[in-house]
């Protein structure tokens, strides 16, 4: 059990890093319950990354992820940065990753919050598997309402880490890391290295662009049912089930982001859906039916159309035949707004 300090109106945790008293597994209490969670670490490795990062996924699908780190010592792993870019690239502005302008960035914090309350944890644990599990850090947890002083005190630190003194991750940025970490013969870059390394883009107007990105309209389908040991596995590594998420198993990797539509094909049940994904997962092994799955919910005031003899005929009207189904495609703003009509029954 955490250890406790008493202070004159709040109470603090400990978190020791020993058996269950460990970081991962606070965070992963906590962030089920945040809407809005904000990290800054010195490092970041794989597999640290991949300890959480579901957890997060969770957050960024109905809430926002943000995340800074730094290339001090060239510790941070190119192979986590490039995890964390193809997640900020997917998930439609909700999860945003910078890197510190600051040659030996070294911040441990991470912040979680809700409507009412804030929740700050600071101490030594980066986020690599070490600092997440390992007996040797030492973290400082405490939970106070959203409107508090020292809350307000900590947003306007982290607003500046932010805004001022971090820039958006970019490929081009972990490229020209992985280019320079090699070469590297002191302990951290110095700023002409750094300033190299992240470039002069301007972070604002590519955040604007995640931001402002168009959703995308999909054709997919769906032939077989998941087998019970990937049901299992799923309902462990994600909260769907509690959110009333449906949810299908990508044989392989896939286009889709959080927020794309998709006009899906049930070849089993044999109807038609029109859906909305709202979040993505990737399971750390295997599972009978792979690795990538996503999970979405009906968009309202569109039907679920039983896959009939009429119903094919219509779509047979509009260039859609059941030999071609099993393609997954992007759709124009013709076939969308034909597809729309069919399910809310304007075409006849």
């Amino acid at each position: 059990m955490p250890q406790t300090l008493k202070a004159t109106k709040n109470v603090f945790d400990i978190i020791e890093n020993i058996g269950p008293d460990n970081l991962r597994d606070t965070l992963k209490i906590k962030l089920r319950r945040a809407k809005d969670v904000f990290i800054s670490v010195a490092f970041i490795t794989q597999s640290g990354l991949d300890e959480i990062i579901q957890s997060l996924r969770q957050v960024a699908s109905q809430g926002k992820v943000r995340l800074i780190t730094g290339l001090y010592q060239g510790f941070t792993e190119p192979k986590a940065l490039e995890t964390l870019i193809n997640i900020q690239n997917e998930s439609a502005g909700n999860f945003l990753v910078h890197l510190s302008k600051k040659p030996q960035f070294h911040r441990k914090l991470y912040i979680l919050s809700n409507n009412t309350k804030t929740t700050a944890i600071i101490g030594s644990s980066n986020l690599t598997k070490d600092g997440l599990m390992s007996d040797g850090e030492l973290n400082l947890i405490i939970s106070l309402p959203k409107n508090s002083p020292s809350i307000k005190n900590l947003d306007e630190i982290i607003k500046k880490d932010w805004e001022n003194d971090s820039v958006l991750l970019s490929t081009e940025q972990i490229n020209r890391y992985k280019e320079s970490k090699s070469a590297i013969t002191q302990k951290f870059f110095n700023k002409i290295q750094l300033k190299r390394i992240l470039g002069e883009s301007s972070t604002s107007k590519k955040i604007k662009s995640i931001h402002t990105q168009q959703n995308s309209y999909w054709m997919d389908y769906v032939d077989a049912r998941v087998k019970k040991e990937t049901e299992k596995i799923i309902s462990e590594i994600t909260n769907w089930d509690e959110k009333g998420f449906d949810w299908l198993s990508m044989s392989g990797n896939h286009p889709y982001k959080i927020r794309d539509y998709v006009f899906l094909f049930d070849m089993v049940e044999k109807r038609l859906t029109f859906i909305e994904i709202k979040d993505i997962a990737q399971t750390k092994v295997a599972t009978p039916d792979g690795r990538n799955f996503i999970a979405y919910k009906p968009v309202r005031k569109y039907k679920i159309k039983r896959l009939t003899k009429n119903l094919w005929g219509k779509l047979e009207k509009e260039n859609i035949r059941k030999k071609n189904i099993k393609r997954r495609r992007r759709l124009n703003e013709v076939i969308v707004e034909k597809l729309s009509d069919i399910l809310r029954g304007k075409r006849k």
